[in-house]
């Protein structure tokens, strides 16, 4: 957890060292930033993540010389540390289930190798459930209240409404 308050808070002060750097040293640091954003093709958009700005005060806070995760450390440790994160916010959605209910939101589509998939999201906040690959099912209104039963297992007392975007050409009778 932060103990201090970002730098990035609207009115909260610039650092001493921040505060004295060089328009050449901002420019020195913005191309590095530029070189590792351009060198692996990472997407533009990631600079939109809400996890963006927060990394950058995180490492300034520790300073020259911070050394980065590895990639072992990324796909291990890491990685690990961040699947419990999430899984812990999933418990703590799942646990005000029983007195807010949620609703089951449905999604079908084809991918780009023709394969028909359903995307189950749980909405109380929104949480992605699962997906299910689709393309050895047939398209008919028993099979889709099958997948729709397996998901409500979540917790049936728990479902306010189910909602599916289906487009009716693809329903068989």
């Amino acid at each position: 957890m932060t103990t201090f308050q970002p730098r990035t808070t609207p009115g909260s002060q610039q650092s001493i060292r921040s505060a004295m750097a060089t328009k050449e040293q901002k420019d020195a640091a913005d191309m590095a930033m530029a070189r590792w954003w351009f060198d692996p093709s990472l997407p533009l958009n990631a600079a939109n993540s809400k996890f963006f700005q927060p990394m950058a005060n995180a490492i300034t806070s520790v300073g020259p010389g911070y050394k980065v995760p590895t990639y072992d450390a990324l796909r291990g440790k890491l990685l690990k540390n961040l699947v419990e994160e999430v899984n812990a916010l999933m418990k703590h959605y799942k646990s005000s289930w029983s007195e807010t209910g949620f609703s089951i939101m449905a999604d079908g589509w084809t991918d780009g190798r023709q394969k028909s998939l359903i995307n189950f999201l749980i909405y109380c906040p929104i949480l992605f459930f699962k997906s299910v690959d689709t393309s050895a099912v047939r398209k008919n209104a028993d099979a889709l209240f099958g997948l729709f039963e397996d998901v409500i297992s979540v917790g049936p007392q728990n479902v306010c409404c189910a909602y599916a975007l289906i487009k009716p050409h693809r329903i068989e009778k």
